[in-house]
């Protein structure tokens, strides 16, 4: 007859990988929406170029801290340095504080606003006759 012993750990085992306890970090902050896409990730030196006009979250994954967002324009180039504790963002210095090397961070992109819809700009042109 078997333990129950031989049973319970394994079960234990599987159950808390099924439910992600090993201590995994989480693939995004949970201020981050979902349908932000992950352009760059990495413990270094990190670049990434919008690919449209939207908000960017920079996140450090150790801390599980948005250490930056706000809005960029499409061709943005956003640079994240730790070696000089710089975020940049089109050249311009977006935050300026501590910023751990060796930790990874992840930057995300996303071109939809708060409310789940996406950003849309309707113009429209009206041409007017005159008659003479």
């Amino acid at each position: 007859m078997m333990r129950l012993s031989h049973i319970a750990a394994p079960a234990a085992l599987s159950v808390s990988l099924l439910l992600g306890v090993g201590g995994c970090s989480h693939e995004r902050h949970e201020e981050v929406p979902a349908s932000a896409m992950m352009t760059a990730e990495g413990d270094e030196r990190l670049t990434a170029v919008a690919p449209e006009d939207g908000r960017v979250f920079v996140v450090d994954t150790n801390d599980d801290e948005i250490i930056y967002s706000g809005s960029v324009d499409k061709g943005d180039e956003i640079s994240l340095n730790p070696d000089d504790n710089k975020l940049m963002v089109d050249g311009r210095t977006a935050l300026e504080k501590r910023i751990e090397r060796g930790h990874r961070h992840r930057i995300f992109f996303d071109n939809e606003e708060r409310d789940g819809t996406e950003k849309t700009v309707i113009m429209e042109e009206t041409t007017i006759k005159r008659s003479d």
